[in-house]
């Protein structure tokens, strides 16, 4: 099921304490897996550090036991099929699936 965040009436930019009242509002839980993909242009404003207070929003309404998970694509993902002996590294290997799956990785 989809569903949206919503900026508040006069306020500038979703805070920590903000947009964990929504998720919980959406139904997000602790112990909870939450899929997310997010479309910064439609988001709005996030307080600094921007991406890191969405991350961390979602991480602490989930909670230790629940788990975040986004999409993430990476061209180097085809390296494997030639050779097996490949060795997946996020840290150097580019995600071309948006910022917000950019930010989960780093």
């Amino acid at each position: 099921m989809s569903r949206v965040l919503t900026r508040q009436p006069g306020s500038t930019a979703f805070t920590h304490a903000a947009l964990c009242g929504q998720l919980h509002d959406l139904g997000l839980r602790a112990g909870d897996i939450a899929l997310v993909r997010v479309d910064f242009g439609k988001l709005g404003r996030l307080t600094p550090p921007g991406d890191r207070t969405l991350i961390r929003s979602l991480l602490d309404v989930l909670g230790e036991r629940g788990t975040l998970l986004a999409l993430t694509h990476s061209p180097t993902q085809w390296v494997f099929r030639r050779s097996r002996r490949y060795i997946f590294d996020p840290r150097t290997a580019p995600c071309v699936t948006g910022r917000f799956a950019c930010a989960i990785v780093a």
